[in-house]
């Protein structure tokens, strides 16, 4: 926790309070056929990389908000198509 000083607020401080969580992932998966005298075939052959994140801070006990963020790619290298994902979103909360 750490106190700001505003100067048009004269002597008052903010106690701010920040809290961020990061998580990576990332997963591949191939899969193979093989059969006797045949050559061997590709059934699958994915990756997938996500990475999170989420914000929450608070000023005092009335105001408090956050934010998530999601980044996601994912390659399917047996037909070279590749999706991507983002989300973003944010949150406020002011009591009265």
């Amino acid at each position: 926790a750490s106190r700001i000083g505003i100067p048009l607020l004269g002597s008052m401080k903010i106690k701010a309070n920040l809290t961020l969580n990061v998580d990576v992932s990332y997963s591949t998966n191939r899969s193979e056929k093989r059969d006797p005298d045949q050559p061997v075939s590709e059934i699958d052959n994915k990756t997938d990389l996500t990475i999170m994140t989420r914000a929450n801070y608070s000023f005092s006990q009335n105001i408090k908000g956050g934010m998530t963020a999601r980044w996601r790619d994912s390659t399917d290298k047996k037909t070279a198509r590749n999706t991507h994902g983002r989300e973003l979103g944010l949150w406020v909360e002011i009591h009265f």
